[in-house]
């Protein structure tokens, strides 16, 4: 029953085109004007890394309602065992959610948060995805991530975003969980 459930949310989320949100979109612009003052290019959005973003975020949020705060090796791979949820790895999401029908990405790194960041509510998207870049820079792999150089001249950089509202407040603070993917388009032909 478990993996018939987790097979429809898979399909389901296969199919679905994700459409980011105006939070996402924020946090791609702030993504984007970080790596241009660093002399990186900007990255697009890419609907089947959004997707593979949207599924570990999802996967993050039921960790952190049966209360798991400690994600200590297992980040990135979902090793804690969820009802009725179909863990993948990093490389499985990766491939599971790459639906072009090309198999023409790879991924280069996952950057991720949960629960960190607490935010005041009525915050404007602007000040929280500044915060949230600020605070993958801080953190040494993180920032390694998300300063990915690319070979613009053949490859073409994407990015999958996914951010979720946390139902739960703490005490009184919005608090949200942050999944970016950074991967690359091969085989592209520069325009």
């Amino acid at each position: 029953m478990k993996n018939a459930i987790s097979l429809l949310i898979i399909i389901f989320l296969t199919l679905s085109v994700k459409a980011q949100s105006s939070l996402e979109i924020a946090v791609l612009k702030e993504l984007n004007s970080y790596r241009t003052k660093k002399g990186l290019c900007t990255l697009k959005i890419d609907t089947s890394l959004s997707v593979c973003s949207a599924y570990h975020a999802k996967y993050l949020t039921k960790v952190n309602k049966i209360g798991i705060k400690d994600l200590t090796g297992k980040p990135h791979d979902e090793k804690i065992d969820i009802p009725n949820w179909k863990e993948l790895t990093f490389a499985q999401r990766d491939s599971e959610f790459n639906n072009t029908g090309e198999n023409n990405h790879i991924s280069k790194g996952e950057v991720q948060t949960r629960s960190t960041i607490p935010f005041k509510p009525g915050t404007p998207e602007k000040d929280i995805a500044k915060r949230i870049i600020q605070g993958f820079h801080n953190s040494p792999p993180h920032k390694e991530i998300i300063n990915s150089d690319y070979d613009t001249d053949y490859d073409l950089p994407i990015v999958g975003i996914s951010v979720i509202k946390n139902q739960d407040q703490i005490g009184g603070y919005d608090v949200y969980t942050v999944v970016i993917d950074l991967g690359v388009k091969f085989n592209y032909v520069k325009k």
